[in-house]
């Protein structure tokens, strides 16, 4: 089994079959185009650990997304109207931020990990290039 939580999470954008990651962090593959016959003989120097920290650095910058954060804060104070409860945009930053932090950085379990990427993201792609393409889902 592997240690990462993106595993099997990903897409290759070649083969459309999911991406998972060896114990070491290679990225293994159904397509040997992921490894072998890339574009100008490119090779993939990408490792799990490498995408993983893109996609998390990715949801801490996306979780900065003005028009997004707008849209949490008002669901939030709508679901929460009832109770008198109002939040604030720094407050539900705050707040998301906290969570993230907590379960991205300081957390050992990959199963929290993948719940939580799945909650906020709709589709990982590994595409030619090295460029990971990341598809959130809608609020």
């Amino acid at each position: 089994m592997s240690e990462w939580f993106l595993s099997e999470m990903i897409l290759c954008k070649n083969c459309l079959a999911k991406i998972w990651f060896s114990p070491e962090g290679y990225i293994l593959c159904s397509c040997h185009k992921s490894q072998t016959d890339r574009p100008n003989h490119e090779k993939l120097y990408l490792s799990a650990h490498d995408i993983e920290e893109a996609v998390i650095n990715d949801i801490f910058e996306k979780l900065k997304d003005k028009e997004r954060l707008d849209r949490l804060t008002e669901a939030t104070n709508l679901a929460l109207a009832q109770s008198g409860v109002k939040f604030t945009t720094e407050k539900v930053y705050e707040q998301l931020f906290t969570k993230y932090d907590r379960v991205f950085r300081h957390s050992q379990s990959i199963k929290d990990k993948k719940i939580l990427t799945k909650a906020v993201i709709k589709s990982i792609t590994l595409t030619d290039g090295n460029f990971i393409e990341i598809e959130y889902h809608d609020l």
